[in-house]
């Protein structure tokens, strides 16, 4: 801690130069404020890059009950395993909903085709061809299987639409929708 404030930089700034020390308080009382009001006021200090309000009045989340029982294990949630229960059953049910077509083949081809990243006879190995994505329940049962040591009889996977009550600060379900039944 400076016990001389006059050896600090602002205290040197001013006593060499008291209307560069003036511009400098300015411009942090000008961020304080800009801060305290949600203004954007230059590139690297976007308030909506940080926080912004959840547009949505609802939320799908998914919800995966294997032989009756919910999965839920806390050692693998906080763990990079779970990576591959939160971000595959959402693609999975996005490319059901698409047809079972890979739903990253729509904007990666795009990319593909105009910056030349890979080999055109590369480019079918980069997505999953439909009858890979019908594979996807056997392979999550293994997965889920290999995490917990149960042998998986019977999987199935909700897609569970939720809606925030601000009157009654609750959380009520919308929908629930039975996406595999294995």
């Amino acid at each position: 801690m400076i016990t001389n404030l006059s050896r600090s930089f602002f205290g040197v700034v001013y006593k060499k130069n008291k209307q560069l020390f003036v511009f400098f308080i300015g411009i942090l009382l000008y961020i304080g404020v800009a801060g305290y009001k949600r203004i954007n006021i230059s590139p690297f200090l976007l308030w909506d890059v940080y926080s912004f309000p959840i547009k949505a009045d609802t939320q799908t989340v998914y919800s995966t009950i294997y032989n009756g029982q919910l999965y839920y294990k806390p050692w693998i949630w906080d763990h990079h395993k779970r990576i591959m229960s939160v971000y595959t059953v959402p693609w999975y049910a996005a490319c059901v909903a698409n047809g079972y077509k890979d739903i990253l083949e729509q904007g990666g081809a795009h990319f593909i085709k105009k910056y030349k990243v890979v080999p055109d006879r590369a480019v079918k190995k980069l997505y999953n061809s439909s009858d890979e994505i019908k594979q996807y329940p056997e392979w999550y049962k293994r997965y889920i299987s290999a995490n917990t040591g149960d042998t998986i009889r019977t999987l199935q996977i909700y897609a569970v639409t939720l809606a925030y009550d601000k009157v009654s600060n609750n959380v009520h379900v919308v929908s629930k929708q039975l996406l595999v039944n294995e």
